[in-house]
């Protein structure tokens, strides 16, 4: 048997605030039946293991550590997840948790709180895959595509606007002309640089 899912099983149970009776009612299982899987006598069947999960807010994986704790509910478990990885489709997951429960009208401040910080979290990631991925094109030259060469600079220079980064378009723009560029788009994207920095 195992010890660390026999002492988690009551780990979870005791931070949600469930007596055994409750979880057996939700389980639809005696409550000796709860007691013999927490003193590790028996183990349930494994197609009861999700809706356990669900009860506690916890994942299946959670069952097999030790340092596993449960949540207020699902979603703030997934952010956690999320907070950790930082990969965009546990984003996706959390954020999709986050949104039943608001739509459910059940979401306390805390909630709200964790939610804010995902989304703090993601826009970051965003900008800079955003950065990246418009440096790529720039890299690539304009003789490639130059509609698309110029339409990124720009838009990688409303990006900077955006974040505060704005004085730093127009400072390689104007390098670039000091440089000795001939190019009148550099002068067009001179005259953007400055524009969108008072944006």
């Amino acid at each position: 048997m195992n010890m660390v899912f026999s002492n988690n099983l009551k780990k979870f149970r005791q931070q949600k605030r469930l007596t055994q009776e409750q979880v057996a009612e939700v389980l639809n299982v005696s409550a000796h039946t709860v007691s013999r899987w927490e003193c590790n006598t028996t183990l349930p069947d494994v197609t009861i293991l999700p809706k356990i999960a669900e009860l506690y807010c916890v994942t299946m994986d959670d069952f097999f550590k030790e340092t596993s704790v449960a949540y207020e509910n699902y979603a703030q478990r997934l952010a956690a997840i999320y907070e950790s990885t930082r990969e965009p489709q546990d984003f996706i997951s959390a954020d999709l948790e986050f949104k039943k429960i608001i739509k459910k009208g059940n979401v306390s401040t805390e909630d709200l709180r964790i939610y804010g910080i995902l989304h703090h979290y993601m826009m970051q990631y965003c900008i800079d895959k955003a950065i990246d991925l418009f440096n790529k094109v720039i890299d690539r030259g304009k003789h490639i595509n130059e509609d698309i060469f110029w339409r990124t600079k720009h838009q990688k220079m409303l990006l900077y606007s955006q974040i505060g980064k704005g004085q730093e378009s127009v400072d390689s723009t104007l390098k670039i002309i000091k440089e000795g560029s001939e190019d009148s788009e550099d002068w067009i994207c001179l005259i953007a640089a400055y524009r969108y920095r008072r944006v």
